[in-house]
């Protein structure tokens, strides 16, 4: 009887994916909504990141021009 049970348990519990397509898959629709926003919020940051990067090393060039015509 017990083995019959393990062999059941094994069997079930070896046909499970835990990849995170599948996960993803099997998801709610509140959990994919929740991931989407992330998933968003964080390609916005890094978007938001790159351009104060941009941003600050064109300040820098243009102060340190400022400086080499104020000292000549």
């Amino acid at each position: 009887m017990e083995q019959e049970i393990a062999t059941n348990v094994v069997a079930l519990g070896g046909s499970t994916d835990f990849s995170l397509i599948q996960l993803f898959i099997r998801a709610d629709f509140i959990v994919k909504a929740v991931i989407i926003i992330l998933i968003a919020a964080s390609v916005y940051s890094w978007a938001l990141i790159f351009e104060k990067y941009k941003l600050f090393k064109k300040i820098e060039k243009s102060t340190n021009r400022f400086e080499d015509k104020f000292w000549k």
